[in-house]
């Protein structure tokens, strides 16, 4: 059990020093909240692609920009 659960702790702060490589230095510093890999992925998901009402939102701003040309 106790391998098992050292492996996993392992695993995640490989995986954490993996996806805050190639960051800027205002994306790290964003990151350095996060407690594992998984939330970072989630902050940079979030920052990137953003939620889903940010989608819908540039969604209708670009439809009525091109219905406004």
């Amino acid at each position: 059990m106790k391998d098992d659960k050292k492996r996993k702790v392992q695993d995640d702060q490989k995986a954490k020093k993996i996806l805050t490589f190639g960051l800027s230095s205002d994306e790290f510093f964003h990151t350095t909240r996060c407690k594992s890999a998984k939330e970072i992925w989630k902050m940079l998901k979030i920052t990137h692609k953003g939620t889903a009402d940010v989608k819908r939102a540039r969604k209708n701003t670009l439809v009525f920009e091109y219905e406004a040309f």
